[in-house]
C-alpha cells in the first residue's frame, strides 16, 4: 500500500490530562511506541488508570487519513487482548 505523507514530519502525543510526551518523534513509528508506553505506564498504575494521549504533528495539527491508515498497519494485532 502507497501513503501519501509528508516526507519530512515530527509526531508528538498528547493528551488533555496527561500533557504532551515531551518528545520530537521522527516517524509514526517512534511516536506508536511513545504512546504505547505511555498507555502501558498508565495500566500499571491499577485503579482503571488510563492514558488520554494520542499523535499529533508536532506543531499541533492532526494525522492525516493516509497517516491513520499507516498507524493502524503499525499496530501490535495482539496489543489489543494483552
Amino acid at each position: 500500500m502507497t501513503y501519501e505523507i509528508d516526507p519530512n514530519p515530527t509526531y508528538t502525543c498528547i493528551g488533555s490530562v496527561r500533557g504532551r510526551c515531551g518528545h520530537r518523534h521522527e516517524s509514526l513509528g517512534e511516536a506508536l511506541d511513545c504512546l504505547e508506553a505511555d498507555q502501558h505506564d498508565c495500566r500499571q498504575l491499577g485503579g482503571g488508570a488510563y492514558s488520554d494521549r494520542h499523535i499529533v504533528h508536532s506543531d499541533g495539527s492532526l494525522l492525516s487519513d493516509d497517516e491513520h491508515r499507516l498507524l493502524d498497519d503499525l499496530r501490535d494485532p495482539w496489543e489489543v487482548i494483552r
